[in-house]
Order: C-alpha cells, then structure tokens, then sequence
C-alpha cells in the first residue's frame, strides 16, 4: 500500500536514529487507533471506516515492524542472526494465525455455529439480523484484539536499552 511506502523509510531512519523501542511503541498505539476505528464498523458502515482502518493500521504496522525486526536482529549474536531471522518470521507467521483465529472465535459466538463455519469455508452468506449479529461480533474481536495490542504497547514502552553482553 502506498502509506506504507511513503511511511516506512521515514520510520526506518527514525529506528536507527532514536534505536527501536519509541518507534515501534508508536506503532503499535497507532495500531490501536487502526483497531478502534474497525471496532466502530456495523452491518451498515460504509466501506470508507474499513478504508480508513487500514491506512491507519498500514501505517501503525510501517513504524512497528522495521523498529521490531531492527531490535530483534541487534539482540542476536552475529553468528546466530540467521535463526533469529527464522524465529523473527515465525512468530510473524503465529501472530498473524492467532488474531484472525481470536477474531473468528469471537466474532462466531454471535451466530449459529454451522453457518460461521459456512462463512468460513465461504459457502454461505449473511444477512438480515444475522449480518447484524455478526457484525457485532467482530467488533468484540476488535475491542478485543485492541487490548492486546494495548498490553502490548505497554510493554514495548517499558522495554529499555540493554546492552548486549560479548
């Protein structure tokens, strides 16, 4: 997305001047902002709220993720930064899996069960008070998924620069 273009070489050259723990703490509060912004999203919202979620989160993501891998790679020793590159991907990978996971669990508890797994495979459709119900749980997904990222906000504030042991 072009946001991200523009916003993360910006972001990168911040990372290495002021090192990883401001900008990826930025991130992630921008993230926030991103996930609150999807959490106001109903089975009427105008496709402008998702829009404007995700230029939000792309930019949230342009900050958090090269001041993220940046702080992981310097954490590593030199001749180990491929497996931390390895381990760096797949939790990536796992983080990804859990929030769609999280918000699927969460937002299928508002329908019956054989159709939010319908939706899931992509067999079936929603509509009416379902559509309505539905919506609503994701946006508990969302509420959701912003104290996560809340909590880990926090935590990548109170992270402070360690000095790496030779």
């Amino acid at each position: 997305m072009w946001s991200a273009r523009l916003v993360g070489p910006w972001a990168g050259r911040l990372t290495d001047r002021l090192g990883p723990v401001v900008p990826a703490t930025l991130g992630l509060g921008i993230c926030v902002a991103a996930m609150l912004v999807f959490s106001r999203m109903t089975a009427t919202s105008s496709l402008w709220l998702p829009a404007i979620g995700n230029l939000v989160l792309m930019i949230g993501g342009s900050f958090f993720f090269p001041a993220n891998s940046a702080a992981v790679m310097k954490a590593a020793p030199p001749d180990r930064l491929g497996i931390a590159s390895g381990v760096l991907r797949t939790f990536a990978g796992i983080g990804m899996v859990f929030s769609f996971t999280t918000a699927m669990l969460v937002a299928a508890h508002s329908i019956p069960r054989e159709l939010a797994f319908a939706l899931f495979v992509g067999t079936s459709r929603l509509d009416g008070r379902l559509a309505v119900a539905f919506a609503d749980g994701l946006g508990a997904a969302f509420r959701a998924m912003t104290g996560i990222m809340v909590l880990a906000a926090l935590l990548s504030g109170l992270r402070g620069r360690r000095r790496r042991r030779l």
